[in-house]
């Protein structure tokens, strides 16, 4: 009957030990929890010298260099790498902390948040005092650098034009301009000439050719404009001086009547320009204009595209041009004026 007793004694005792003994311990464990949670960063962690970030990222400054900030040094595009600070030789090179020398202290501000490619993926912050700012990536290899050039560096040199393209970039002084293309013989030229250069030769018309150009105006001739809702006589030559006529007619006091006679089957247009309005002439048929004074032009076509050939010939009667209209095989035998001057010479065009 007193064993009962005395094991029960003994089970309180030991569970009052066990009790005592987690009681103690409890404040001792979150000290450990924050110690471990104040391990400092290493500034110079082994992911920079791994790939793809051995040949991708530039070292923070005081870092032994990986491959990409030898390479970059070696081109003078970084300055030498400085020696590793105390802070650094104690965490290592590309490796974990050593355990004897952490620090109970926090970092807040570690320096690989602020670079690439760390600091692209979290929102702008101010920097901290005493914080440096980051460096800005060098470009690769074929690629503009958006850093101002350092002192003495050369400038790239602008890629030149190709022949006939202006430059899209002001001529830097004592640099020539590219030369335009020159126009082709015929063409006239875009750009205004050089003082000294002569310019391009129009190309003379052939034989039968209108003229592009008009007539210079005579000096001190005063001919009066037309007045508004009459209609001008005064024509300008559109055929050469030097090309033969095709007929001679004798005026009639300056005056000549013209018939025309379509030996087509198509209707044809025509009109004498400042005299009369277009009318058209039926196929197989003949009309007579009276009193036209000279210098005249007459125009004239086929209502259905084709060509004419025009044969003109004084008629049997005194101051009468009788024009036959004949269907033209081709172009080069087509005609569509006729120009009947004050001297009675007939031209075609």
């Amino acid at each position: 009957m007193n064993m009962k007793p005395q094991n029960f004694r003994k089970s309180a005792d030991l569970f009052s030990a066990i009790c005592g003994g987690l009681l103690i311990s409890l404040p001792a464990i979150p000290q450990a929890l924050a110690q471990e949670s104040t391990l400092k960063v290493n500034p110079c962690p082994s992911i920079f010298y791994e790939e793809p970030h051995n040949s991708q990222v530039v070292v923070p400054q005081g870092c032994p260099p990986n491959a990409l900030t030898q390479r970059l040094a070696a081109q003078g595009l970084l300055p030498v790498p400085a020696t590793p600070s105390q802070e650094q030789i104690r965490f290592g090179v590309g490796g974990e902390a050593d355990p004897a020398n952490i620090s109970s202290t926090l970092n807040p501000s570690p320096s690989i948040f602020t670079e690439p490619p760390y600091n692209r993926s979290q929102a702008p912050v101010p920097p901290q005092p005493g914080a440096r700012p980051p460096r800005p990536v060098p470009p690769t290899e074929g690629q503009m650098s958006p850093v101002p050039p350092q002192p003495g560096a050369r400038s790239p040199r602008p890629v030149p034009p190709t022949e006939g393209q202006m430059s899209p970039v002001p001529p830097q002084p004592g640099v020539r301009p590219p030369r335009p293309v020159p126009p082709t013989e015929g063409q006239m030229s875009p750009v205004p000439p050089q003082p000294g250069v002569r310019p391009p030769r129009p190309v003379p018309p052939t034989e039968g050719q209108m003229s592009p150009v008009p007539p210079q105006p005579v000096p001190g001739d005063r001919s009066q404009q037309p007045s508004p809702g009459a209609v001008s006589t005064d024509q300008p030559s559109v055929l050469q001086p030097r090309q033969t006529p095709s007929a001679t007619i004798a005026l009639n006091n300056g005056t000549v009547n013209i018939r025309l006679v379509n030996d087509t089957a198509a209707n044809v247009t025509y009109q004498v320009i400042g005299d009369t309005a277009p009318r058209s002439l039926q196929g197989k048929y003949n009309v007579t204009l009276q009193g036209l004074r000279t210098p005249l032009t007459v125009t004239f076509e086929r209502e259905d595209g084709g060509q004419l050939i025009v044969t003109p010939q004084a008629s049997s009667e005194a101051g009468t041009l009788e024009v036959t209209f004949k269907e033209a095989t081709n172009t080069a035998q087509g005609r569509s004026a006729m120009r009947i001057e004050p001297n009675g010479s007939v031209f075609l065009n």
